[in-house]
């Protein structure tokens, strides 16, 4: 299954890399250099809803050990999927970086 998403970001990746979202003036580029780190309106009711979770599950009674160990799993599971979407992304851009003057980057 990990191979199968990372393929299909690669993918994804290559097509914003067709498409010119790398390149100095590009909209993709702005949005980075202007915002910073904002995150969408999914990760912040994700959040909500991992700490709405632990709660709910201390005012039912359950055991406070399992609930963190599946709470950890969840995140380390969580993490590994991002690590796999951002690391093509990644990879290709440290390359072009270094072999093309004309790739642009923000700092």
């Amino acid at each position: 299954m990990w191979i199968a998403v990372f393929i299909v970001c690669c993918f994804r990746f290559r097509k914003k890399l067709r498409k010119g979202d790398f390149r100095k003036d590009s909209a993709l580029q702005n949005k980075r250099g202007n915002l910073g780190l904002k995150l969408s309106k999914k990760a912040y009711i994700s959040i909500g809803a991992f700490f709405a979770f632990i709660l709910l599950s201390q005012l039912i009674g359950g055991v406070m050990i399992y609930v963190l160990f599946i709470s950890i799993a969840v995140l380390c599971m969580a993490a590994s999927f991002l690590g796999l979407v951002i690391f093509p992304e990644q990879l290709f851009t440290g390359y072009c970086k270094y072999k093309f003057k004309e790739f642009h980057v923000e700092e």
